[in-house]
């Protein structure tokens, strides 16, 4: 939370600190989940990143062959690059649950993900080293959860639906 001059942040930098014991059952419910995401195409074929067998890099040559492509066709390319600055922070809850749900991920384990979310603390460590109260997280995904980048992914497949063209 500090810059290297040891001074504050002038935003907070969340450093997430997961139970032990719940990284077991949340890696099961990841497994399944992205197993039900890749059986039923729920994913867009444009979406590698955090995907089994695929890779960001992946895209890149995508991308390289595409432009030479239209360079040799002489066929205009129009990209779009956008940066998901805090995209774990600032997901709606309440609509990644109906996001989910249209996706066609079973109930049931939507509702065991809703729990995991349900009644998320935090605190702040301040200059000096004192504690700030609980509070509750309301909104984002967990950050350093091994779910939480299936859980965006899922999200965005829905944006990549209206913009894709």
């Amino acid at each position: 939370m500090r810059e290297k001059s040891g001074t504050f942040f002038p935003l907070c930098v969340w450093i997430s600190l997961l139970s032990h014991v719940g990284k077991v059952p949340i890696k099961i419910i990841t497994n399944r989940l992205s197993a039900f995401c890749e059986a039923n195409n729920i994913l867009p074929e444009e979406q590698c990143g955090f995907r089994p067998g695929r890779s960001t890099v992946d895209m890149l040559f995508v991308v390289r062959r595409l432009q030479e492509l239209g360079r040799r066709k002489k066929i205009p390319l129009y990209m779009c690059f956008v940066d998901l600055n805090k995209a774990y922070d600032s997901v709606d809850r309440q609509l990644l649950w109906k996001v989910l749900a249209r996706a066609g991920i079973p109930a049931k384990l939507i509702e065991v993900i809703r729990q995991f979310h349900d009644g998320m603390r935090g605190r702040v460590r301040m200059d000096g080293g004192e504690l700030s109260n609980w509070f509750f997280v309301t909104q984002g995904v967990r950050q350093g959860c091994v779910l939480s980048a299936l859980l965006i992914n899922i999200f965005f497949a829905e944006v990549l639906e209206v913009v894709v063209i």
